[in-house]
């Protein structure tokens, strides 16, 4: 057993992937449209993404005896449409002297061993459930330089995971001499874990041989290898699964020696090996994802930066941090005394509010007492909130140096009149001074609420820090 895994207590397998993350995530029409790739294929050109040039689609037998085989490149992969786990591919990479197609298993085809493999392909047998299937000739895409030396024949790709528009785990598969030149890891292929953040290789796995360093071909190293156009490669897999209308998804991506990123596929049930090749769980991933509000591939990719960056390189992704929804902070007291204080984190509160009762601890006490001069209501109704909260600034400021202003706050239909003053704070690492309302009524479900003009170049994280 791998190391990593006496360490891991949630691993996700197949069981819960399919009934808390597909079920409830990837509607049965992005399925549908996953598992064919042809119907992939029309929507990811529909949304301007990079994807393999089709060559042509062979649909019935008659289409099959009639195809000029003459017409078909000498680079280029056969594939059947609703195929499962790399069954029924073919990878053509040249022609021998005779005019024969040559795999990358380095096998020959001539035109009728073709139409023996695609009919075969016709019949379903490489097809999800056998249905009947359709087979189609696709553009072979060409190495990248950067993987030379660590890839068998065929040509490797980055697999992502990606949910809720936020990539969660990455691998690049590579093939080997085992796998016949494809990247496939049931089939022999090495899984080879990624960096989110830099888009760097980490650590490795093989089906035969577990956790490996180099690799078996050409016993050259396989962590260290940097993904280029990373980020690039991380937006193309958010804008896939949003293309599709897949909340979970695996996408497969080949990075082309001259066109760069281009989409291989979308599936809707990608397979669990990535977390040994990573050492990590998905489970605990998806969590920190779901029910985060994502509203675009820019912001899926800030926030995948945010939360599963290395740890050296999350001050450069985001150099405030991430915060949790409890957070312990430093507050200075009027006289400078530093005091440790655990708080609430509320991005729905407009401004961080403390109690009177903290206010007091803190030195403000003589401010405090100098508000009964002015009566301030408890509560007031929405039609006089703008008024009495403009009265009350004006007053207020002049009742005491410590106030500086005045804020209704909505709660319960109506208005809170809340004075404020200026507080020193250090928030995830971060000092400043900043204005905070107090609740002279004291109804906090904490002393101190930080609210979200304080959290500015922080991301939230609601799993964090939670008791």
């Amino acid at each position: 057993m791998s190391t990593w895994l006496t360490r891991a207590h949630s691993i996700l397998g197949m069981n819960a992937r399919n009934l808390a993350f597909i079920r409830p995530y990837n509607p049965s029409r992005a399925i549908k449209t996953a598992n064919n790739k042809l119907a992939t294929k029309e929507k990811l050109l529909a949304a301007d993404l990079p994807t393999a040039k089709l060559y042509g689609v062979i649909r019935t037998r008659k289409e099959l005896f009639q195809f000029n085989w003459e017409n078909l490149p000498s680079n280029v992969v056969v594939k059947p449409n609703f195929g499962l786990g790399g069954g029924g591919i073919v990878v053509l990479y040249g022609k021998d002297k005779q005019g024969r197609w040559i795999s990358t298993g380095e096998e020959t085809y001539g035109a009728a061993d073709l139409v023996r493999h695609c009919s075969n392909i016709l019949d379903g047998n490489y097809s999800l459930s056998n249905i009947p299937d359709i087979v189609y000739f696709e553009e072979r895409l060409r190495l990248s330089e950067e993987f030379k030396n660590v890839s068998y024949q065929g040509v490797p790709d980055v697999r992502i995971i990606v949910f809720n528009s936020v990539p969660v785990m990455a691998m690049l598969r590579l093939p080997t001499k085992a796998s016949q030149g494809k990247a496939n890891l049931h089939i022999g292929g090495i899984g080879v874990g990624i960096d989110l953040t830099t888009g760097v290789t980490t650590y490795a796995v093989s089906k035969d041989q577990g956790e490996i360093l180099m690799h078996p071909d050409f016993d050259t190293p396989l962590h260290g290898i940097q993904i280029r156009d990373w980020d690039t490669v991380l937006l193309i897999a958010i804008k896939a699964t949003r293309a599709i209308g897949l909340g979970y998804a695996g996408v497969d991506i080949v990075l082309d020696k001259e066109t760069g990123p281009m989409i291989l596929e979308v599936n809707g049930h990608p397979g669990l090996e990535i977390q040994n090749a990573n050492r990590l769980s998905l489970r605990d991933r998806l969590k920190r994802v779901a029910g985060l509000s994502i509203t675009s591939a820019n912001q899926g990719l800030n926030v995948c930066k945010q939360l599963f960056g290395s740890p050296d390189t999350m001050a450069d992704a985001n150099p405030y941090g991430v915060l949790g929804v409890f957070e312990t902070v430093s507050v200075f007291t009027k006289a400078g005394e530093e005091m440790q204080l655990r708080t609430l984190v509320d991005t729905g509160l407009a401004s961080t509010t403390i109690t009177s009762q903290l206010a007091k601890k803190l030195g403000f006490g003589e401010a405090i007492t100098a508000l009964a001069q002015l009566n301030i209501p408890s509560t007031v109704t929405a039609e006089r909130a703008q008024a009495v909260e403009e009265t009350f600034r004006t007053n207020i400021t002049n009742l005491h140096a410590d106030w500086v202003d005045v804020v209704a706050v909505r709660s319960s239909g109506q208005y809170i009149i809340r004075p404020k003053l200026i507080l020193t704070l250090t928030i995830g690492g971060q000092r400043r001074s900043t204005e905070v309302a107090v609740a002279l009524d004291d109804k906090l479900s904490y002393p101190m609420i930080i609210g979200r003009r304080d959290l500015a170049g922080f991301y939230i994280d609601p799993t964090r820090g939670m008791m």
